[in-house]
């Protein structure tokens, strides 16, 4: 499980339960709605004891965007400019794909992935801000589940869209599925084109011995991308109680930039002193793959087994050479500088699952065993303007990190009149073994954990329910984060980990009341959340105007805020949702650390919030019209903060038939979008602001075939005034 393009496998959707009737697919285990629900809409909107769930396949988001357009128009999330999403304010979300966890939205890639992924093959969402004890504890900010779009009927049926957008990008995806009376199977490949540009400025203003220097740096980055994902599963009914599923999923994406940078810094009369420019050439592939094969036993109503195993993996390769030239002082010698980064993560994970009813409830049972290797490595070297490069034995790098989970979870919810209670626990055990072999360093961590979590509703009646939760959840230290040696990421970036991170712990809170009156929908929700061992990116400054990455067990975190979220109907064509979300953070640093070497200086707190607002106007019977007006919160960190974003999206769907369609989309046609932050490091307070090609236009068009399946492709015929 190694070389290249790394794949290996993992995930099938946990199996749905086992019928007598003809074998179809349907929702993972774990992906059911329990306890007292609330529906907003007829497949919809669904709120259930741990879960509010979204249908988002007439979104039209959902049929010509990426994954993370689609999880911008989503109530409880927010997603920033990189594409990383974030539940409450809350970012170290988990995604899942049917219930289970996906290589290719792990690490640092989460934000290139969302962002990659054709949002065409999504049915449904599940957010969990406080997951169940049946899921892994992983990712504080709570879970986010993709579920899949199956085919439904009987034979064959299919869809096939074609995306076109302007700067030459561009999505091509296919599905097909057949239904039998055993034997179920599902198919889809989608690829993408995905180039554009970003324009990134940076003003630092540092105060010296006689007064203040600033220094300027801008960088243009322009780059082609392209990807591809591709998916097949199986179900197939061995007897009327038992059932098989294979499943096979693979992506790889592939990304050529290049950069062009000027660095000015000014003397303290603010005439320029220095100056270097420099021109990169950055060519990266990332490529995962999962597989898993999954046995489930019925044994009655409610009582089945479920066994898995998953193989899974994944591979980043990167090559940067940066030409670096100064200009002032005069006399300077231009050099260049190449670094070859290459990571390598295994993740096999055997799982089993019993659920029985059990004194007029519910009981689940599970033990989690995963092992995941995984490996870095790193070369670079210097040499000439023109080359060649010379390897530099100080930058060779290989890093080892192995950890085994050993997992075990129960759960019991049961129904007492008018409230509904869901109890769990679940223990884990997370055994870090990590050999850093350039520097000599070896040592071995082990994390055991009780993690208990309690859900509460209660039915108001009249389509009413209040709910209450509480969950403890965890986020465990990546290999990069681990790693002690010194990496390079750029010329002026430098990147090194920390073996002894401790996991950062958070407990979270929940109350929440929803109701229907007619058409209107409305929830309020308040919560509170508190991080132990917050981790945080922390930087310093080093000479030359380059700066140190290094991940810290920096302090303690507190949030508390309110979610108000309406859903209504202003006349039969006219609908609209809205979302607001208000919070009050904080950040405690680490006492060690309020020292001048990280400029962590005290305890910093904010007032902030976001929201999405979304109308939708059904023109007449085969025309739809959608505005989408979303925003991010300001953020919080150690040594700054970062600006709230702002965009949005206007589409139109014309239904030609009732299998083609098509759909014009403006996004963000103010381009309004921006990444904006202020860093203070050592005195040194840095200014940063970048502007990507977010404004584009989109055509897509769309053509269902074979039986009509609802859940296979636009549904022309329904009102998908999106809620």
């Amino acid at each position: 499980m190694t070389a290249g393009l790394w794949i290996a496998a993992s995930l099938a959707a946990a199996a749905p339960p086992v019928p007598s009737a003809p074998c179809q697919s349907s929702p993972p285990s774990g992906s059911s709605v329990s306890g007292v629900t609330v529906t907003a809409q007829p497949d919809a909107t669904q709120t259930s004891i741990d879960r509010r769930t979204y249908a988002v396949s007439n979104n039209l988001a959902a049929q010509s965007g990426s994954v993370a357009d689609l999880l911008r128009d989503i109530p409880d999330v927010q997603v920033d400019a990189q594409g990383i999403p974030s539940l409450q304010g809350e970012g170290n979300v988990t995604i899942l794909i049917d219930g289970r966890p996906s290589p290719q939205f792990s690490g640092q890639t989460v934000g290139q992935a969302l962002q990659s992924l054709s949002a065409s093959q999504i049915d449904r969402i599940d957010v969990m801000t406080n997951p169940p004890a049946q899921y892994r504890s992983a990712g504080g900010g709570g879970i986010i589940n993709l579920i899949t779009k199956r085919p439904t009927g009987t034979g064959w049926t299919g869809s096939a869209r074609l995306t076109g957008e302007t700067l030459g990008r561009g999505w091509a995806s296919a599905t097909l599925g057949y239904n039998a009376a055993k034997l179920s199977l599902t198919g889809d490949l989608v690829f993408g084109n995905r180039p554009g540009w970003e324009v990134d400025s940076l003003d630092q203003s540092e105060l010296g011995s006689l007064g203040v220097i600033d220094s300027h740096d801008v960088s243009r980055q322009v780059w082609r991308g392209a990807s591809w994902q591709g998916h097949l599963g199986a179900d197939v009914d061995l007897d009327s109680r038992t059932r098989l599923m294979a499943s096979l999923r693979l992506s790889t994406y592939a990304y050529d930039a290049g950069y062009a940078e000027q660095f000015v810094q000014d003397d303290v009369t603010g005439a320029p002193a220095s100056a270097l420019s420099r021109n990169s050439r950055e060519v990266s592939s990332y490529s995962t793959g999962d597989a898993s094969l999954t046995w489930r036993r019925g044994f009655g109503q409610d009582h089945d087994l479920t066994l898995s195993v998953d193989l899974s993996g994944s591979g980043t390769d990167d090559d940067r050479t940066d030409r670096l030239t100064p200009t002032l002082p005069p006399g300077q010698v231009a050099s260049s500088q190449q670094i070859l980064w290459a990571n390598r993560l295994e993740r096999d994970r055997l799982t089993a699952d019993y659920e029985r009813p059990l004194a007029g409830g519910e009981l689940k049972l599970g033990y989690d065993l995963e092992y995941a290797p995984g490996r870095i490595n790193q070369a670079g070297g210097a040499g000439g303007p023109s080359g060649p490069i010379v390897l530099n034995p100080n930058q060779h790098d290989v890093f080892l990190d192995t950890e085994t989970d050993n997992e075990v979870y129960a759960s019991y919810e049961r129904r007492l009149g008018r409230l509904t209670v869901l109890a769990g626990l679940r223990t884990e055990d997370a055994r870090y073994a990590l050999d850093q072999r350039t520097i000599g360093v070896r040592s071995v961590h082990s994390y055991p954990r009780l993690l208990p979590n309690l859900h509460l509703a209660y039915d108001l009646g009249r389509g009413r329910q209040l709910t209450a939760s509480y969950s403890w959840r965890t986020n465990s230290p990546t290999d990069h984060q681990l790693d002690p040696f010194v990496l390079s990421r750029d010329p002026l970036h430098q990147q090194v980990g920390n073996p002894n991170l401790r996991p950062d712990d958070q407990a979270r809170y929940e109350v929440a009341f929803e109701g229907r009156s007619g058409e209107r929908t409305t929830r309020v929700t308040l919560f509170y959340h508190r991080r132990q061992n917050e981790m945080n990116e922390v930087y310093s400054n080093l000479p030359d105007g380059a700066y140190l990455e290094e991940t810290l067990n920096a302090g303690q975190g507190r949030r508390a805020g309110a979610e108000l979220a309406l859903d209504d109907k202003l006349s039969p064509k006219l609908s609209y949702s809205l979302s607001l979300v208000g919070f009050w953070s904080q950040f405690v640093p680490t006492p060690a650390l309020e020292a001048p070497a990280f400029g962590l200086f005290r305890t910093r707190s904010q007032i902030s919030g976001f929201g999405h607002a979304d109308l939708t106007w059904k023109v007449t019977p085969k025309d739809l019209m959608q505005l989408d007006i979303d925003t991010t919160a300001s953020g919080l960190d150690p040594q700054g903060s970062t600006a709230p974003t702002y965009t949005g999206n206007v589409g139109f769907r014309h239904a030609v038939n009732d299998q083609m369609a098509w759909i014009l989309t403006a996004k963000d046609p103010l381009h309004s979008l921006r990444y904006m932050s202020v860093e203070d490091i050592l005195g040194v307070e840095d200014r940063r602001m970048a502007v990507d090609s977010s404004r584009s236009i989109t055509l897509t068009l769309v053509w269902n075939f074979g039986g009509r399946a609802k859940d296979q492709g636009i549904d022309f015929g329904a009102d998908s005034a999106r809620r």
